[in-house]
């Protein structure tokens, strides 16, 4: 179905400045970034009012963006089934926020709830993300873009998500087309009656260049997905041959954007000032949006109860760290797919690193530790996280499978399993509990319920290839839990 435009009366244009004060990838951070010292809501709040001021005292209009996944990836996320997250989001005071991979991977039908729960004074864009008219909450407040009249200037915002494939499945009966292909379709006619198009993209810095690459009415990015640092515009050249800058800010509130540009109407964008404002968690707070914080808190409390939550399950002697920044196998994860193993009664566990929290310090682990360096869950019926599952599959699939994403890069972690790499890095040499793989015996395997999922909601045919696909109903959560103890509690 097509999504209407939010639109506000123009005004005859002028050059004059315009702020654009932008955030992206907050996902549900309340209370601080990874890092304790950056973030937390209240704090990105009054740096956001605090730019929105100074630049109202000198008469200088302002758009406030951000570019999506604001949602799972913390344990607040779970206060309230996500209501709490998207009250958080609307009290942040954005003119427009794009949706991001991370804010449907609930279930349309619970964001569709959480839309008519909150109904966002920001205007929610997706005009890649189309869904049908039983979503009645989405048809009525998702946007495909929305217009302004900022600086004298005609201003549309034109909101991209990404279509990667590991995340597309899971938006169903929804479906997210491409973001070049919607773009072709949308922005001529947008272009026409507006001076600038602004891009609110949730596609990452790289699919940012592409687009502008192969698109002509862009006249600036302002992105999310890959939680890159810009600390100066990165800037590609579209097909009229002019330069577009791309701005983004990292991840979780670390930063706030302050981006200041000049609006010529039929000129590019000129840059006057970018600058990425740290925020600091014992900075100036905004006190509506902490006494927010602190109601996430308590409804978390008595979502799971605070005695069980805050209770030691184990103690680590090293830093628990997130392998996906490291970008190699630490202590904490190969625990955790050792654990995924054992929860699982299998020969080989297998996780993939990017699925790992914050660097945590060496002491004692509490329950809600363990969903903060494991936050990952989708439907809320699964109130402790991702379970694990098991599955028969062959040899020469598991090999396929880790050649295929060692040469794309992807990260992952295996248990049981070992290989070597030759030297243009391909994997050779596997090995499972020490012997060589045999190619058509049917191994047990275990996996968290992100990767199995995902793989059947990607494909079909991997439902021929995958046996006996069975969910233990062990969440990640517990199963790590479970080997804390029966190592005594202690990781080494």
């Amino acid at each position: 179905m097509g999504i209407a435009a939010v639109s506000l009366d123009a005004t005859p244009v002028h050059a004059v400045p315009l702020q654009i004060i932008h955030t992206n990838d907050l996902h549900s951070h309340l209370d601080h970034a990874f890092d304790p010292k950056r973030g937390g809501y209240a704090a990105v709040k009054a740096v956001i009012d605090r730019l929105k001021g100074e630049a109202q005292s000198q008469g200088i209009d302002t758009l406030v963006l951000d570019g999506g996944d604001f949602t799972e990836d913390s344990q607040y996320y779970l206060a309230q089934q996500g209501a709490h997250s998207w009250k958080a989001m609307d009290a942040m005071g954005y003119d427009a926020v794009t949706i991001g991979n991370h804010d449907w991977l609930m279930g349309l039908k619970r964001l569709d709830e959480l839309v008519g729960l909150t109904k966002p004074s920001f205007a929610f864009l997706g005009a890649n993300f189309f869904f049908g008219w039983e979503q009645r909450n989405l048809v009525k407040h998702m946007k495909q873009f929305a217009e302004f009249t900022k600086a004298g200037a005609r201003v549309a915002v034109y909101g991209l998500t990404t279509d990667d494939w590991q995340y597309g499945w899971m938006a169903d009966p929804a479906f997210v087309y491409s973001p070049l292909y919607t773009a072709y379709k949308d922005l001529p006619a947008l272009k026409s009656r507006n001076d600038f198009v602004i891009a609110l993209t949730h596609l990452g810095v790289s699919a940012d260049k592409f687009l502008i690459q192969n698109t002509s009415a862009i006249d600036l990015v302002v992105g999310g997905h890959s939680h890159t640092r810009l600390e100066h515009p990165s800037r590609a050249v579209d097909r009229r041959g002019r330069t577009v800058p791309i701005v983004q800010t990292g991840m979780h509130g670390e930063s706030v954007g302050d981006l200041l540009v000049d609006l010529v109407p039929g000129k590019p964008v000129e840059v006057l000032r970018y600058q990425l404002v740290p925020v600091a968690s014992d900075g100036p707070q905004d006190e509506p949006m902490h006494q927010i914080l602190q109601g996430a808190r308590d409804q978390l409390d008595r979502d799971y109860g605070a005695d069980w939550l805050s209770e030691i399950v184990g103690h680590s002697e090293v830093p628990l760290e997130n392998a996906y920044y490291k970008n190699e196998p630490t202590v904490w994860s190969r625990f955790v797919v050792d654990a995924i193993r054992d929860a699982g009664g299998a020969e080989v566990g297998i996780d993939a690193t990017q699925f790992a929290g914050p660097d945590l310090p060496a002491g004692p682990i509490t329950r809600e530790q363990l969903f903060v360096l494991y936050p990952r869950i989708f439907e809320f019926d699964h109130r402790f996280g991702y379970t694990v599952y098991t599955a028969g599959i062959r040899g020469w699939i598991l090999k396929l499978v880790l050649k295929t994403v060692i040469a794309q890069r992807m990260p992952v972690q295996a248990s049981g399993l070992t290989y070597e790499l030759d030297d243009h890095r391909a994997p050779v040499r596997f090995r499972i509990g020490g012997r060589p793989i045999q190619s058509n015996r049917v191994y047990k395997v275990a996996l968290p319920e992100g990767i199995i999922r995902g793989a059947f909601g990607l494909s079909k045919m991997l439902r021929l290839v995958i046996h006996r696909s069975h969910d233990t109903e062990i969440s990640v959560w517990e199963a790590t839990e479970r080997k804390l103890k029966s190592l005594g509690g202690v990781i080494r």
